[in-house]
């Protein structure tokens, strides 16, 4: 059977803080070379890394993300006590310059960078994309911009050639039909969301929410070429899908 490639959903967030450097690096760690993320935009226009626009999931504070800049933001403890209680205490809001680094440091991964909707639509699209792809300019050809929203994509690859994932929130003809349009070099899906053969075209297919070796050798049966989990080991503990 054709193996998958494993991505990492917010890192290692089954066992690490999501949207970590922690998380990121725990992923890499364990040998997964793709990781996917979030990136929101600071009240100054820096990009931080964290999936809600609000802290208060990981951090326990009820506070805007878009309220503060990224000088105090970095300063706050995401360690999701919720979850882990004290365990990641001292652990803080990345910047997506963090990210860089990391990424400058291992070549062989790659980033998918999710531009989510309610930044755009706090801060404007231009402005948004110009800040994200500004920041990951030296590792670019490392990363793939990925979002729900089609102008986003579509400005993202017009201002710099990069690679592009569409999110679908459904799976319909007219979905279908868009995607044709634009032709993503992935389109990204829920698969609980897909209930017949997948649609041929160009790009790659990449599912996320797949959290055991059952469920991914079910879906790279079906054609998936990618497979997102927050639960990055229990999909390596399964040999066949280990290193990939």
């Amino acid at each position: 059977m054709t193996k998958a490639k494993i991505v990492a959903h917010r890192g290692y967030a089954a066992k690490f803080p999501e949207n970590t450097i922690e998380a990121f690096q725990a992923a890499v760690d364990l040998g997964v070379s793709h990781i996917e993320l979030d990136v929101q935009l600071s009240a100054d226009g820096q990009p931080v890394i964290v999936h809600d626009d609000t802290l208060q999931r990981t951090a326990g504070i009820d506070q805007s993300v878009f309220e503060l800049n990224a000088a105090e933001l970095t300063q706050i403890e995401v360690g999701e006590p919720e979850r882990f209680g004290n365990r990641y205490k001292g652990i803080r809001l990345p910047l997506l310059s963090d990210l860089v680094t990391l990424l400058e440091k291992n070549p062989h991964v790659t980033a998918y960078v999710e531009i989510k909707d309610e930044c755009i639509d706090e801060f404007g699209l231009e402005h948004v994309v110009k800040r994200v792809l500004g920041t990951l300019e030296s590792v670019l050809r490392q990363c793939v911009i990925i979002s729900y929203n089609l102008p986003c994509l579509d400005l993202a690859r017009r201002m710099n050639d990069c690679r592009i994932g569409w999110v679908l929130t459904r799976y319909d003809e007219e979905s279908r039909s868009l995607a044709e349009q634009l032709k993503p070099d992935f389109l990204i899906c829920n698969y609980k969301k897909v209930n017949t053969v997948l649609w041929p075209g160009s790009w790659s297919w990449f599912f996320y929410e797949i959290e055991t070796p059952a469920l991914a050798h079910e879906w790279i049966a079906k054609g998936a070429e990618y497979l997102e989990t927050m639960d990055v080991e229990a999909l390596l503990l399964d040999p066949s899908l280990k290193g990939e």
